[in-house]
């Protein structure tokens, strides 16, 4: 035996010949656009292109030695053998679907594979969230949806795999050894009973003969249990992000996103001038959680400063003060001023150039948990 080819699953196809059973895995690869090369009595699987089905890549995922089959003579048929690899447990689901094939069964979707679905959809909102800044808040729905279905599909999918129409049992037996050497056999660990080491695919302990069934589905339930710890895991970090990222939210007015009241702060209700070296000021009271928005026309950029009462008590006595410059790009358009904490602030539109500048402001009030553009 090759050494880079370790035994994993196994199932026996009866009644049927390693030439048959060869033949009837080369057509359904072939349907699923998945190229294969002869080595022996080794089947190597290959990827074939962009036409190749999404889900069927888990076949030819990793590395070329993980995607080997062999095909061992049996008594009552041909064993198909799969290779013993880490990244098995994104394959199984396509494998078992190939040994159903073989059996003339149905094919199904494999239960595990609509967890792995899951845990890859509740991944997709964050990078979004990560690359657009959506609110985190409109992902918990999608989130807790996605899950809830998924479990629901779970189990159903679970259900169904002990119908007839899709049943398929793994080979059991050390017989699956015959033609490998003694280096090759694999103790993975002891008998319950007589405490003697025992055989990946013993079914019963041939030291004491008795029956090993506990350990027919350890394997399944333990990924099981692994997909729905990372199901808790990422319920659990998302409340986390949640509760961390939006909890000055629920200061925030409570209106409905969608209804927002406006409220004027001023209009120049038409063109106004301001002279070189003079300034025209709007003073207003902000709430913290609201915005001031800015509609405006100018005939050339002017510096606009924002600054609360005690910082303007200041600069009128011409003393070093704190405020918010809005971009020096403010010429028309559309911007905003977002107001950190509740108080009277003042809008300062001071023209330091040596031009009078004519302007047309509409300045709105508006809650700040809507998106508005910024210039």
């Amino acid at each position: 035996m090759t050494s880079d080819f370790k035994p994993g699953k196994a199932y026996l196809i009866e009644g049927k010949g390693i030439e048959q059973v060869k033949s009837e895995i080369k057509e359904w690869l072939g349907k699923k656009q998945i190229e294969i090369e002869e080595k022996g009595d080794f089947i190597q699987l290959y990827k074939s292109g962009h036409k190749t089905p999404f889900h069927f890549y888990a076949l030819t995922y990793g590395y070329s030695d993980e995607n080997k089959i062999r095909l061992v003579p049996h008594d009552k048929g041909t064993l198909i053998i799969f290779n013993k690899n880490d990244t098995a447990i994104f394959r199984h689901g396509m494998r078992k679907n190939l040994i159903r094939s073989m059996q003339n069964k149905k094919e199904i979707l494999d239960p595990n594979d609509i967890l792995l679905f899951a845990v890859m959809a509740c991944i997709i909102p964050f990078i979004i969230r990560i690359r657009t800044e959506f609110n985190l808040l409109y992902i918990v729905p999608f989130i807790v949806i996605t899950l809830l279905l998924a479990l629901y599909f779970y189990s159903r999918q679970k259900s169904l795999l002990t119908n007839p129409e899709y049943y398929i049992e793994e080979y059991k037996g050390s017989e699956i050894y015959q033609n490998y050497d003694e280096s090759d056999v694999k103790h993975i660990s002891n008998c319950p009973s007589c405490n003697r080491e025992i055989q990946a695919y013993w079914d019963i302990c041939l030291h004491c003969g008795k029956k090993l069934e506990q350990r027919k589905d350890g394997q399944s339930r333990k990924n099981e249990k692994y997909f729905l710890a990372v199901i808790v895991l990422v319920m659990l970090l998302s409340g986390l992000v949640i509760l961390y990222g939006n909890i000055s939210l629920f200061t925030y007015p409570s209106s409905p996103p969608d209804y927002y009241s406006y409220s004027i702060v001023y209009s120049s209700n038409g063109y106004m001038q301001i002279k070189p070296s003079e300034t025209f000021i709007v003073k207003t009271d902000i709430s913290g959680g609201y915005r001031l928005l800015f509609d405006y026309n100018i005939s050339s950029p002017i510096k606009v400063l924002c600054m609360d009462n005690d910082n303007y008590d200041l600069y009128n006595k011409g003393e070093e003060c704190n405020f918010y410059n809005m971009p020096d790009k403010f010429a028309n358009g559309e911007t905003y001023f977002q107001a950190p904490y509740s108080g009277t602030w003042h809008i300062i539109f001071y023209n330091n150039s040596d031009q009078t500048v004519k302007a047309n402001i509409l300045i709105m009030r508006k809650n700040r948990a809507d998106t508005y553009k910024t210039n």
